[in-house]
């Protein structure tokens, strides 16, 4: 069996794809090939001193070693269009001794409906899906307690100050992941293959028609024409205001600070404030 995490915009994403040494009946989840090779990225603000990531890496590969004893194994993924020449840095400053690659088609949203990083999805040794989209911290934020000093630029500090209030229950996830890493298909945290499909929800069709325009998006950037993908990519964050891995990747493109600019009619600071704050940023653990 497997756990991974998926990161995107320099902003990683926990996706646990674990084990059991028990078989669900016969329900599949989609076929999530993850397109091409490398990285390990982290939490949330690109424009800070990356070395605030590293305590997540750090835990995440501890989480790894911990776990692949008891037949677990932590996969990391990077959502990003921009693939490794952006994603590399991370993964050179990680040194990740599990498995890390990017998903530079952003495949786990299509496939898995990943809204935002970091988020997880536990599989089990058939390839069954049996939990996914938790928010999938291993440690709280460095973010948290960071001292907003001054000499951090006035929007800056407004956008940590924002991302102070981030809830991230990194301790009640990690005992579930254990639970289940232990238990298996016992596990209270470990859903059917009924809960699965239940939990997942359907795709209505804003988001199927945003889901279009954002791999069009995503087409006619990698094409090289990015003033025309820009179009595309502010539909889908119009149609499903609510997906943080479209927007993210579009404002780190056009600001690595994801701040305002002329391309988008939002930024992350607004965006998440007019979403109700950074209290919900991510979504409350469910058993």
């Amino acid at each position: 069996g497997s756990a991974s995490s998926t990161g995107q915009n320099r902003a990683r994403e926990e996706a646990p794809v674990g084990h059991t040494n028990q078989s669900y009946p016969d329900t599949h989840p989609t076929d999530a090939d993850f397109p091409s090779l490398s990285d390990s990225s982290p939490p949330l603000m690109p424009a800070v001193d990356p070395s605030i990531y590293i305590p997540q890496e750090e835990t995440t590969q501890a989480l790894a070693e911990e776990l692949r004893p008891k037949g677990v194994e932590i996969v990391t993924v990077a959502m990003d269009t921009q693939g490794a020449a952006v994603a590399r840095e991370w993964i050179e400053l990680a040194k990740p001794s599990h498995p890390s690659l990017i998903d530079s088609a952003h495949v786990l949203g299509e496939k898995l409906g990943f809204v935002n990083v970091p988020m997880s999805a536990w599989v089990d040794e058939q390839g069954m899906l049996v939990r996914l989209g938790d928010a999938a911290f291993t440690r709280e934020s460095p973010i948290r307690t960071m001292k907003i000093t001054d000499d951090i630029p006035p929007h800056l500090q407004e956008v940590l100050r924002e991302a102070q209030k981030i809830q991230t229950d990194h301790e009640t996830y990690l005992a579930a992941l254990r639970d289940w890493a232990e238990k298996g298909v016992n596990s209270q945290f470990a859903w059917s293959p009924a809960e699965v499909v239940e939990r997942s929800g359907p795709r209505n069709m804003d988001a199927a028609r945003a889901a279009a325009c954002f791999e069009l998006g995503q087409h006619l950037y990698r094409g090289g024409n990015e003033r025309d993908a820009i179009q595309h990519w502010r539909e889908a964050h119009r149609l499903v205001p609510g997906n943080w891995t479209y927007k993210r990747q579009a404002w780190s493109i056009a600001d690595p600070a994801q701040g305002p600019t002329e391309d988008y009619e939002g930024s992350w600071l607004d965006d998440v404030k007019a979403q109700g704050g950074g209290e919900a940023y991510y979504p409350t653990f469910k058993p």
